[in-house]
This record gives structure tokens, sequence and C-alpha cells, in this order.
């Protein structure tokens, strides 16, 4: 009888697509695992007096007595599934340069499309980092709203998963766009690369920067025993990394973040 293959599941979120830099960030977990982290965000959600519904998000994040501290806590939360034993999930972001971007306007190439480009890389690496004895089913945030399956990128990536690794079969089973409000996993996604986009771009030090979104980032940034999430990471264990993509060297490296030195509103 053959071994009943391990089941991981990949959500994929991206962040501050007008801004300076923008992010794209993958969590990988197994399935099981990913029950169990949803489950503790909605007893944490609950336990912080919000609906079952209250979704968690960073760009609409609002100051509020309960918000932050709630905030605070799934997001150091979900830090700690990436650095302690057992570990849960690993993460991952691509922090991309805007500015050199080009898109090929004549064939009608969207930011949306751009941003797709660095979903499929993200993935494969994660993927490729696990291996390829396992199933992979993907979960991106839906664009538009609308949740339907992505067949194109599935039958793309696993291409080439069997051209790189000349392979019969790819163990991508099934690529989705899902809404948001339906996955509590997508929503964990998008504060894990929300809060690194915030401090790429320099948004913790603008004039009149929003204190409660500076205490959630400072929470979770010392939770990560990291000093800063602008510096690619290259520590091992691979739980959690940052990188660069510079458009140059087609490889990931580091580049300055935004910086404003004249105002520090936690001092």
């Amino acid at each position: 009888m053959s071994k009943k293959r391990q089941v991981f599941h990949i959500y994929v979120d991206e962040s501050s697509k007008n801004d300076t830099y923008f992010a794209v960030g993958a969590m990988l977990c197994e399935n099981k695992s990913a029950a169990a982290i949803a489950s503790e965000i909605n007893q944490l959600v609950a336990s912080h007096q919000q609906r079952p519904d209250k979704e968690i998000h960073w760009k609409e994040f609002k100051n509020s007595s309960l918000l932050v501290p709630l905030y605070c806590t799934v997001g150091t939360t979900l830090i700690s599934f990436t650095q302690n034993k057992p570990r849960r999930m690993r993460f991952r972001s691509i922090i991309v340069e805007r500015q050199h971007i080009i898109r090929d306007r004549d064939n009608g190439e969207t930011m949306e499309d751009v941003i797709a480009k660095f979903i499929f890389t993200l993935v494969f690496n994660m993927a490729e980092q696990v291996g390829g004895s396992v199933d992979y089913f993907v979960y991106i945030d839906s664009p538009d709203g609308d949740e339907r399956s992505d067949i194109r990128t599935r039958s793309s990536l696993n291409n080439r998963y069997k051209t790189k690794f000349n392979a019969p079969d790819g163990p991508f089973k099934s690529v989705k766009f899902v809404r948001s409000e339906a996955s509590r996993l997508i929503q964990a996604t998008d504060l894990m690369t929300g809060v690194i986009a915030y401090e790429m771009n320099g948004r913790h030090l603008a004039p009149g920067a929003a204190l409660h979104k500076r205490k959630v980032f400072a929470d979770m940034l010392a939770q990560s025993k990291l000093t800063t999430f602008t510096v690619p990471t290259k520590h091992y264990p691979p739980q959690f990394q940052i990188q660069h993509f510079d458009f140059t060297k087609s490889q990931f490296t580091r580049f300055q973040p935004v910086m404003n030195p004249q105002l520090d509103l936690l001092d």
C-alpha cells in the first residue's frame, strides 16, 4: 500500500501595490496546521469581544481600544508560529521596487498581471523548498472579489516543476482565487505582508503616522527577533524570510527602504 502524501496549503496576498515598494507574501502550512491556525485566530477574535466574522486586514485596520490589542495579539501569535517549536507554518515575502516595473501596456498588461508573476515565483520557490513529494493547494486573495479556479497558473506551476525536475507529474493540485472574508489564512497573510510593506515604505516614520499601526508593527517586529523588516533575511531555519527583488540582476538582494528621520512618534 502506497504511503499517503502530505497535503500543504499556500495562502498568498499582496500589499501596497501603489507605493514605492510593494510586497507579495505567502504562508505555507500543512492542512491540519491551517485548520488549527484559523481556529486560533477565531478564538482570539472572540476573546477580544468581536463578532465571529470580524476580519483582520492591515490596510483597513482602524484605531480602537479593542482592535489594537486584538491586532497585536494576532500579529505576534502568527510570528510565533514561525519562530517557536513546533513551528506551524512558514512565511515568505518578496519586496519589489515599483519604479522598475515595465508593463506591456500595448498588450493590455495590468498591475495585477505583474503581481501574478511574482506570486508564481513565490509559490514555486516555497514549494520547491519543501519538495515535490507532497500535494499543494494554493489560495490567492481575489483581486476582484470573484472566487474561481486558476487553471492556467496551476498548469504553469506543474509544467515548470516537471521541466526542472524531470518529473512525470506536478505536485500542484489546485490554485484558486478566494475572497479574504472567506479565509482566515488569507487575512493572516495580509497582516504579515502588510506590516512588512508598512515599514519598507517608511510609513511608521511619516508625519502623522497612526500610533495604533505603529504599536502593532513594533510588537510584531519584537516577536520576530529581527531588528527590522527592511533587510533580507538569510538566517536558518527558513520559516520566516524576506527577500528583495533586483531587476538588474534578476535575483534577490538588498535595497534601501524609504526613510524619514524627521519624526518618530514612538519617542
